[in-house]
């Protein structure tokens, strides 16, 4: 694991704790989240703070650049978020894509919350990923 404060390591995942102003920027940087997405090249991104809808989907508008399977984060609710993610990562390394495997654990149905998984949102931007 490869952390940094001052700019995105090179990865295949890559889980960005950071606060978004209103506009979707991120608080503190002059890059956008599409920015850190390019510079890292990771195909799988988790916005891993909370962070309300709004500013999360402005963060995440498209640019052109910068795709990935995205997860915006909105409610870690505390534990759930690394247990989800364990069964997540699991599941992809014994094969089964990201999306197939993010439905099984947490269909996303509009209107319908998980009280057991972490509030968040997948945006299938980078397709059927799976681990080796």
């Amino acid at each position: 694991m490869i952390e940094s404060t001052s700019w995105p390591p090179k990865c295949d995942v890559l889980f960005v704790y950071c606060r978004l102003e209103d506009d979707g920027r991120i608080h503190g940087w002059k890059s956008n989240l599409r920015d850190l997405i390019r510079e890292s090249g990771a195909s799988i991104v988790v916005l891993a703070a909370d962070n309300t809808a709004e500013t999360s989907l402005a963060a995440a508008k498209e640019t052109g650049y910068g795709r990935a399977n995205l997860v915006l984060t909105f409610d870690r609710r505390g534990e759930l978020f690394g247990e989800f993610f364990y069964k997540l990562f699991n599941a992809m390394k014994q094969g089964t894509s990201m999306s197939l495997a993010w439905v099984q654990i947490a269909p996303q149905i509009p209107g319908r919350d998980h009280p057991d998984v972490p509030s968040s949102l997948f945006l299938c931007e980078a397709g059927q990923i799976a681990f080796r």
